[in-house]
């Protein structure tokens, strides 16, 4: 039996994409259907309405106070009348600050491109740098701000993927590159436990028996009994998990599908049921791996 692996889905595009009069398809709506959307996404004074720095106008318009280049209003309740770029400033220490925001379309509301702050907070990237010290976006900042937009994740291929047999844990450990294809950039890896039963090493033999050992197919597991018609092997997969270690936006969606291949030998009821016409009948045929029997137990040799 081998376990091969495929991984589809999508994760954000460090580069984003720009603000046109049509949105881009690939730019990341904001699920406005989860209940607290406005506060992860409006958060603090409002400094940026329908794509540019608000005034004492504004202010008027939208029933706050101006002050310091904001509206103080209720953030976590506004709701816009008219499409465009809002962002909202929080300070977070001294002169420095933290943007949130979103870009609406109609009845939809778009992701804004962000970077993380040494501190770890999350900002609109309005200069591309990770520290923001203007409370009030330049018109050129505002003009630099892009749509957080996704791209699908690279195919699963040998030189983006390791697959490690952890016999001690009783389980395989998946490594994917992530965007970037490179497993030594942790960051964006994604890391995907295949648990084996806990005494799979009782019933089958791992063997990293074909080329390409430790990538996208990880060897050969060998049952090591004789499985008569009709029967049930002994459990070799448990779960399968994604590992904890997987970080924050490594992915914004992800299909992770478990291939489970059988290779098996026929032993037909005519011929001699002894040992020895049991290992000269499954050696001809099974190349990678020679077997031997001793009653109904078999022991598995690389090839």
């Amino acid at each position: 039996m081998d376990l091969t692996h495929v991984i589809s889905g999508k994760v954000l595009d460090p580069a984003g994409v720009a603000i046109t009069a049509t949105v881009p398809e690939t730019a990341v709506k904001i699920d406005t259907s989860k209940e607290n959307w406005r506060e992860t996404y409006q958060t603090g004074e409002l400094v940026v309405a329908k794509g540019a720095a608000v005034t004492a106008a504004d202010a008027t318009t939208l029933g706050g106070e101006f002050k310091d280049g904001a509206v103080l209003i209720n953030s976590h309740e506004f709701t816009p009348a008219d499409d465009g770029l809002y962002i909202f400033r929080r300070q977070i220490d001294g002169d420095n600050y933290s943007f949130s925001g979103y870009y609406k379309s109609g009845s939809d509301y778009y992701k804004l491109n962000t970077v993380v702050l040494d501190n770890g907070d999350f900002t609109v990237d309005i200069i591309g740098l990770q520290e923001v010290t203007n409370s009030v976006p330049t018109a050129d900042q505002i003009a630099a701000v892009k749509l957080a937009a996704s791209k699908d994740l690279p195919a699963v291929s040998a030189t983006n993927t390791t697959a490690v047999y952890d016999a001690a844990n009783n389980k395989i450990v998946l490594t994917y590159g992530g965007a970037d294809e490179n497993t030594a950039t942790a960051d964006d890896n994604i890391i995907i436990n295949i648990n084996l039963a806990d005494d799979h090493a009782d019933n089958w033999t791992y063997l990293q028996d074909f080329e390409g050992d430790g990538k996208t197919t990880n060897g050969h597991f060998y049952l090591n009994e004789i499985l008569a018609a009709g029967a049930t092997s002994d459990m070799l997969v448990k779960s399968v998990t994604l590992d904890g270690a997987v970080k924050n936006q490594a992915f914004t969606d992800l299909t992770y599908d478990l291939t489970v291949g059988l290779d098996s030998v026929q032993i037909s009821p005519d011929e001699d049921k002894t040992d020895a016409s049991y290992v000269t009948g499954v050696n001809s045929e099974w190349t990678p791996a020679t077997a031997a029997k001793s009653g109904t137990a078999v022991t598995w040799t690389k090839q």
